[in-house]
Formats: structure tokens, sequence, C-alpha cells
């Protein structure tokens, strides 16, 4: 009954209700450190199975299309692993902030793991097909030609996993200009 919702074990475990002064309250969803899809469940039969469970998605995307779509993935049960260069992704310097993130970060990129790591560097470079080797998509919005350069473009990944699915989002289409366009 909604009486007891305030004082389910499992929520108050989550850390989505809290109970300060025997008074419960929800914390809002910025202030959760564990999204429902990386919840530890006393037994692996106490959640459904979600679509995408067992999906790794490794994801170069920056601002709001290629960010919601690694959201969705994440929501659907996929692992999705967020690669940002070492200063974080722009959109976590965005206002308002709310214990030093960005509302904006986390509603795009909630339920997602992430690294900050240097492209530019070699080792690092290995570091990161050596995770693409055990994906099965890469999602990226970058311009056209970007990921090329970087050495992460579709030929180049193909050789290490032929059966990875790779996604560009890009606002202009693969053929159009190469300008950046980053909205949903």
């Amino acid at each position: 009954s909604p009486t007891e919702v305030p004082f389910d074990k499992d929520l108050v475990n989550a850390g989505i209700v809290c109970i300060d002064n025997q008074v419960a309250f929800a914390r809002t969803p910025i202030q959760i450190r564990e999204s429902s899809t990386t919840h530890v469940f006393k037994n692996k039969t106490d959640r459904q199975k979600l679509p995408l469970d067992g999906i790794k998605v490794v994801e170069f995307t920056a601002y709001a299309a290629g960010p919601l779509t690694g959201f969705m993935l994440a929501s659907l049960g996929a692992e999705v692993i967020k690669i940002e260069p070492p200063i974080g992704e722009e959109g976590r310097k965005f206002k308002p902030q709310f214990d030093g993130i960005s509302g904006y970060y986390i509603n795009y990129n909630a339920g997602k793991k992430s690294i900050a790591i240097d492209l530019n560097d070699p080792e690092n470079k290995k570091k990161i097909l050596r995770l693409i080797e055990s994906a099965d998509v890469v999602l990226h919005n970058m311009r056209p030609g970007a990921m090329d350069k970087l050495g992460f473009g579709i030929e180049d990944l193909h050789q290490i996993n032929p059966g990875l699915v790779f996604c560009s989002i890009s606002g202009y289409g693969l053929n159009g200009p190469k300008l950046a366009a980053l909205d949903t």
C-alpha cells in the first residue's frame, strides 16, 4: 500500500527513500547513487530480465543525441560504457548543478559506466580497443570521419570485432556537411 512504500527495505537500501527523524522522503533522482539497472538484488530472479541484458555498448558521445541513445540502451538493460576525455564530457559543467553534478548530464547519462581517458595516448587507445573487442555495439555522435581519425572507424573496429554493430548519429548523415549537430 502507499503507506508502506516509504518503509520498503529495498527502496531504502537503494537510496530511493530516506528516513530521517522518523520521516520518510524520496530523494531526487540526481541524488540516487545507483540506477535500477545496476541495483544489486538478493537473487538474480528478483528482477525481470531486460531486453538488452548481456549487451555491451561502448559509447563515444557528447551533449544530447548520442547520450540519449545510450541512456535508452542502458534503460533496456545494456551495459553502457561511456568514453569521455580526461576532463569529462562538456555537459558535466552545465548548470544547474546538484552536489557538483550537472542535472543536464545526469538526465542523459543515468545508468552508464564512464571512463575518462586521453585517446591520443597510444597505450590508452590499446585499452579501449581491448574493451571494444568484447563489445556488441559502438555508439558515437561525432562528425563524419572523426572516429576514423582516432583509429576507431568502422573498418578498424571490424578487424578486431567483425560482429560489432557500429552506430553513427550525425545531424546531416554520413554524406552531408561535416558540421556538428548534436541535438536530439
